[in-house]
């Protein structure tokens, strides 16, 4: 395959993009000389770089030894997004964290704005800290103790995307995309670490902490209990797995969990017994009043709402 001399604009991740230049000599380039790029990997100076095969299969050069500055991004995108704390309310866009000033609802106020490396899926407030879950990238902790001055702290990623993330007591739980439930300590923000993770064989978007258990939404692969008395030591309770069944999104409140489902809509299990979970509630919207339509995405509780 022969490479440009020059290549002008690049994409890092979905609606983020980022321009580069790169000098390359005229060169072809063998499989055997190229690496393959896992989902994830750490961008170099915030840029990555892929070649596209004849298989469709993406690979980068072994060698770091080419010349590639960036020159900027723009880095605006969906809102996927968005935590309150107090009167800090946190959103993303894109590639952005937008940090705001909520005082008077009627007249939010920006304070800052922080670039992160990879398209932001969800954040999760947590006194002084914001913790982002990256599609690719993993988790990312940024420092608001001052609102209008954000500072990175620490990153964990290898190999990760987490569409989902909650934090507790001094870990974060992950809901990883490819993988299952991953736990983060981060009792030492500048250096968080995988405490403990658990495989399943769905596609993990939803995750939800209630007292000494976590519930992790896994797709067609259902609902996983887990019980984190020792958060170090994730022990399956329970797996709930019916036909037809793809779960998007879970919050427990009390003993029910609520759960955004892809061919129901909503779905309310009742999960008084963890170890048995029971179906209560299904919204079929070609039969309830309930119409809310299929394909559920997301899902929150808040009192009786």
């Amino acid at each position: 395959m022969t490479l440009p001399t020059f290549v002008r604009v690049m994409f890092n991740s979905a609606l983020v993009l980022t321009c580069i230049s790169i000098c390359i000599p005229q060169k072809l380039f063998s499989q055997a000389e190229q690496e393959y790029l896992n989902n994830g990997e750490e961008c170099l100076n915030g840029v990555n770089e892929y070649y596209l095969t004849n298989d469709k299969q993406f690979f980068k050069p072994a060698s770091d030894g080419y010349n590639i500055s960036l020159i900027g991004r723009w880095a605006n995108g969906p809102c996927q997004a968005v935590d309150v704390e107090s009167n800090v309310l946190c959103f993303s866009r894109g590639g952005l964290i937008e940090i705001a000033d909520i005082a008077d609802p009627e007249q939010p106020v920006i304070l800052a704005e922080f670039l992160v490396n990879g398209e932001i899926r969800d954040l999760d407030i947590s006194g002084d800290f914001i913790y982002a879950g990256m599609r690719p990238g993993g988790l990312v902790i940024v420092d608001i103790s001052t609102p209008s001055s954000p500072v990175e702290r620490g990153r964990f990623s290898e190999n990760s995307s987490f569409w989902e993330v909650k934090v507790s007591g001094d870990y974060v739980y992950a809901a990883d995309y490819l993988f299952g439930l991953r736990v983060i300590d981060v009792s030492d923000p500048d250096n968080p670490f995988v405490a403990a993770e658990r495989e399943t064989t769905g596609t993990n978007q939803g995750v939800s902490v209630s007292e000494q258990y976590v519930y992790l939404a896994a797709g067609s692969g259902g609902i996983y209990t887990y019980d984190i008395t020792d958060p170090t030591n994730p022990v399956e309770v329970s797996h709930y797995d019916p036909s037809y069944f793809k779960s998007h999104d879970i919050c427990v409140s009390g003993d029910y969990a609520y759960i955004a489902e892809c061919w129901y809509g909503f779905v309310i299990l009742d999960v008084s017994d963890p170890s048995n979970p029971i179906q209560v509630f299904t919204n079929d919207y070609r039969i309830s009043d309930l119409e809310v339509g299929s394909h559920g995405w997301e899902v929150a509780v808040h009192g009786n709402l």
